[in-house]
């Protein structure tokens, strides 16, 4: 099945934005229209918007009409709403590469997570969410490198999230 995505309002602060994500693929900003990827039968799909409010406290609302491309009277319609009363605040950036790397991506069998520099992660914990939110492992970091075997793992896209005292890191995996 072929979706396609027409925006339909787009209510924000200058500096601020969103940024549009359908079934793993993402947009720097929000398109006007577009397409997800194909969604196959017994398959599911997603969308998602990433937002930034430029260290604002702010309401935000960007509104989409998703319909099938072959009969577009067909769709429905997705509201985000972010209201945000506090100011975004990085105390320190963190380079992805020099710290964590989870590779194959994507992958069949296994995932393996291997941590550059094991010492910024005092008291770490890894937790791997499927995309609806559920748990699909939790584990105390306590070495350099680990890896999993995910075969019994569904089809689709994954957020491995890294939680520390300091910093939180979230990346994405698609099990194939």
């Amino acid at each position: 099945m072929n979706l396609k995505w027409e925006l339909l309002q787009y209510d924000t602060l200058a500096g601020s934005y969103f940024d549009f994500c359908a079934s793993g693929i993402c947009w720097l900003g929000f398109p006007d229209t577009g397409s997800f990827p194909e969604i196959t039968a017994g398959r599911s799909g997603w969308a998602g918007v990433h937002f930034w409010t430029g260290n604002i406290p702010v309401t935000c609302t960007a509104k989409i009409r998703i319909y099938n491309e072959n009969t577009p009277e067909f769709g429905d319609t997705l509201t985000y709403i972010l209201h945000n009363e506090t100011v975004n605040k990085i105390e320190k950036q963190v380079d992805l590469k020099n710290v964590i790397s989870i590779y194959p991506n994507p992958t069949k069998d296994n995932l393996n997570i291997n941590f550059k520099q094991i010492n910024y992660l005092h008291d770490a914990t890894i937790l791997i969410y499927d995309i609806t939110g559920k748990l699909m492992l939790q584990q105390s970091v306590q070495q350099q490198h680990y890896q999993y075997d995910i075969r019994k793992f569904p089809n689709g896209l994954y957020i491995v999230r890294i939680e520390c005292y300091e910093n939180n890191i979230v990346q994405m995996f698609m099990k194939q």
